[in-house]
């Protein structure tokens, strides 16, 4: 199904790999075009509007055509060549938020880039939000996005949870918001999300709507 984008208060996009007709109800018809005054003016406003500690985000990057993280592929040799044939943005393979923290030779080996490797996505995992972001902080000057992993199956995110299993109560939920208000809040750059689909449509439609506002510019 083609990628759905929805608007999202900071003017990011959230793309859903999925058709979801109901997400389109809540825009309206409007009689005319505002006039360029008063659109400078709402622009001016919304800018006004934000919080002083709070530097605003970069744009996002190209995404028409993504490497989606991967383990043991997603490494900067298979980068490169999938930029070559027109990748458009890479991410990194997954990365222990706390192990990049504390391990220096951790942190050199999975974040290792060169010129032409751009844009890149640094992909963690993690259920702390102080530990994501200080990791994100460290990864920041050299990505363009981070994205948070939401999708894990396999038994070392039950046993470590994180992954798809951070996602799997309403309790997991609760801090998967947490942390991406605590990233989007606190980077410069774009926070993005990788998640899996919830048994019901209905609450994994009402996850997403709150990952949007929690600050999340990207879903996959």
């Amino acid at each position: 199904a083609p990628l759905l984008r929805l608007p999202h208060p900071s003017t990011a996009h959230t793309l859903l790999e999925m058709k979801v007709p109901a997400l389109s109800t809540h825009s309206k018809k409007r009689s005319g075009a505002p006039a360029a005054g008063s659109a400078k003016k709402k622009q001016k406003a919304s800018r006004a509007a934000l919080p002083s500690h709070v530097t605003p985000v970069r744009p996002l990057p190209p995404h028409r055509l993504v490497l989606a993280p991967m383990v043991g592929a997603s490494e900067l040799p298979f980068r490169l060549l999938s930029r070559k044939y027109g990748a458009d943005l890479c991410y990194t393979p997954m990365i222990y938020s706390a192990r990049f923290v504390e391990d220096d030779a951790y942190r050199q080996a999975e974040l290792r880039t060169a010129p032409g490797d751009a844009p890149l996505v640094a992909h963690f995992c993690g259920n702390c939000p102080a530990t994501l972001l200080k990791a994100a902080r460290l990864a920041e000057p050299h990505v363009c996005a981070v994205d948070l992993n939401l999708g894990c199956p396999q038994r070392v995110a039950h046993s470590g949870n994180f992954g798809s299993y951070l996602c799997a109560t309403a309790e997991g939920r609760a801090t998967v918001l947490s942390i991406v208000r605590t990233l989007s809040s606190h980077l410069r750059v774009p926070v993005f999300c990788k998640i899996r689909l919830l048994d019901e449509l209905d609450e994994t439609l009402s996850f997403v709507r709150q990952l949007r506002d929690a600050g999340c510019a990207l879903l996959a």
